[in-house]
């Protein structure tokens, strides 16, 4: 399904200020309200606004997977940017390369489009750059800011009510796990389904190990409850070291605020940190650069080097 950048504009209104009027919009964005209609009108029937005409027409996200999806990506970025990447056919091609690197033809089979269209776009990814040129393979860069937002957009959603939802911002997503921010965090457990489970993590535990901050909102890990994390954050009553210095690089990984956090808790608790697991955890989720990094800038001050 095909986005324009005006439409993914509508529904970034629209999911960050749900029971908007259409004249609301109107005014924010700047547009007529026939033109706002007509854009409504269009999200309607992809399926991912839904209105409550006996509010005068208030206008909130549908709740379909979809729209939960697009939701948490345009959340987790600032304006323009998802929009950009995402508008027009760029989206099939970023769906095709997320399960792999893929050549020209390959692309343009999977996407439906011309190999002369695809290379248009991939170009302009190239000088974003989210995508590479590896010997006339395209590969999306891990490292890229909008990575995790796209691992937001193709991930499978967990099923929180879309009331809880919208007071909640989800910074980054795995496989059938995530992190995320939540001013309602009660709430927000309590709504979970039977099989998920949720621990306090990154800005939000660090507490636990003598940082003492008062975060904005509360950060939670979401994952299975048979899941080893879950289980040892149960089995201790506070989240893991070395799970929590990765969660720190996974919700925020260009904050120095962050850097300074984890540089302290090595130090700190050098002795009880198990520096083989945190590495081991760091590979799995492409950190070990970053960990590694850290570590040696602490060389001269760790006891075990």
């Amino acid at each position: 399904m095909d986005f324009n950048k005006t439409e993914l504009r509508t529904f970034r209104t629209v999911t960050l200020n749900p029971g908007i009027s259409i004249e609301d919009v109107s005014g924010k964005m700047k547009l007529s309200e026939p033109r706002v209609y007509a854009l409504i009108q269009a999200l309607r029937q992809k399926g991912i606004v839904k209105t409550e005409k006996k509010y005068n027409m208030r206008l909130y996200p549908s709740g379909s997977p979809l729209s939960t999806q697009l939701s948490r990506i345009l959340r987790s970025q600032r304006e323009g940017i998802v929009e950009e990447a995402l508008s027009g056919k760029r989206l099939r091609i970023l769906k095709t390369l997320y399960r792999g690197s893929k050549r020209v033809e390959e692309i343009a089979r999977k996407a439906e489009l011309s190999d002369k269209r695809v290379y248009h776009h991939l170009l302009w990814f190239e000088s974003f750059g989210l995508v590479r040129n590896v010997k006339g393979r395209y590969v999306l860069m891990k490292d890229h800011p909008l990575y995790g937002s796209l691992e937001l957009l193709f991930s499978k959603p967990a099923s929180i009510p879309a009331e809880v939802e919208q007071d909640a911002h989800i910074s980054w997503a795995g496989d059938e796990k995530y992190i995320v921010h939540t001013s309602k965090p009660e709430e927000y457990r309590r709504n979970l389904p039977a099989n998920i489970s949720a621990a306090s993590t990154a800005s939000s535990a660090v507490d636990d190990y003598g940082i003492h901050v008062i975060p904005p909102d509360t950060t939670l890990y979401v994952a299975g409850k048979d899941s080893d994390t879950i289980k040892r954050a149960k089995k201790s009553g506070r989240m893991p070291l070395e799970d929590l210095i990765i969660h720190l690089l996974l919700d925020n990984p260009y904050d120095e605020e962050t850097k300074r956090y984890i540089r302290w808790l090595i130090i700190k608790h050098e002795n009880k940190l198990d520096f083989k697991l945190l590495k081991k955890k760091a590979t799995k989720y492409n950190l070990r650069k970053n960990i590694e990094s850290l570590q040696y800038d602490l060389k001269p001050i760790l006891k075990r080097r």
